[in-house]
């Protein structure tokens, strides 16, 4: 029995020891990557269609959310759009990140809401970028918080 319980809490500790710290690491609370619904507390994007090739999106992050991650997940919704209708690059015509200041049982906090005029095309024209790529560098570059089930390999 006490072989057991030795053996119980080694694997306790080794487990807790192999966490790691990896760049932009998903604090819990934090919005993923996800669809905005009214089950969704935590937010996440949403879109609307303009056109065949022009959307309007917004992500919706709680205080727990970076702004530059906001504004990325944003972005690759638009990118996501583009790519499903068959387009391989896509621009932002205009977007900006506002936040939200709330303060909940005395502690102030701020939500970040990032909102973007995407449009897609054919051909990199202008500041256009390649959905691929940019899908790629984005999902990298979050990889808790776009695969919150996922740890990245070491």
């Amino acid at each position: 029995m006490k072989r057991l319980l030795v053996l119980l809490g080694s694997c306790l500790l080794g487990g807790c020891s192999s966490l790691g710290v990896y760049p932009y690491q998903q604090p819990s609370l934090a919005t993923p990557y996800q669809a905005e619904t009214i089950f969704t507390l935590r937010g996440g994007y949403s879109e609307k269609k303009l056109s065949e090739d022009h959307y309007f999106v917004t992500f919706n992050g709680n205080s727990e959310v970076p702004r530059k991650a906001a504004e990325d997940f944003a972005l690759m919704r638009g990118a996501r759009l583009c790519q499903a209708a068959g387009f391989d690059y896509f621009k932002m015509l205009s977007g900006t990140i506002y936040t939200d200041r709330v303060v909940m049982n005395g502690i102030p906090s701020s939500s970040p809401r990032a909102v973007a005029e995407i449009q897609c095309s054919h051909e990199a024209a202008g500041n256009g970028q390649s959905v691929s790529e940019f899908i790629a560098k984005t999902e990298a570059s979050y990889p808790l918080m776009y695969h919150p089930n996922r740890r990245p390999k070491t």
